[in-house]
């Protein structure tokens, strides 16, 4: 099934680090996590890679040990980063998957 304009319909997975980095961050209250969901619903409408760069600083991490072909980083405010990757959905073929895999500072994710 495809959404709007051929586009495939994607869905949010979260991972069990991503859930802790989250809970981590909240706790401490400095950051605006509604930018969280605001970052997830760019992604769910399939916004042009052009205007996250622009607005978010999105852009592909380099694979290593830590990160995998096809992740990417978004800077949601000043040092508050979101690392995700989209992917085949594992049940639809015709559905994407949004995996958030990390939340955090630079510190935090690069050491």
């Amino acid at each position: 099934m495809a959404g709007k304009k051929g586009r495939k319909l994607r869905t949010i997975a979260y991972t069990r680090t991503f859930k802790k980095d989250y809970d981590r961050m909240a706790a401490a209250g400095r950051y605006d996590m509604t930018l969280v969901n605001e970052a997830g619903g760019l992604l769910m409408a399939h916004t042009a890679q052009q205007v996250l760069a622009a607005q978010w600083a999105d852009h592909a991490l380099t694979a290593s040990d830590e990160w995998d072909e096809g992740d990417r980083d978004m800077h949601l405010g000043g040092d508050f980063l979101l690392v995700y990757r989209i992917d085949q959905h594992p049940d639809d073929k015709n559905m994407e998957v949004i995996i958030f895999k990390r939340l955090g500072t630079h510190s935090d994710l690069f050491g």
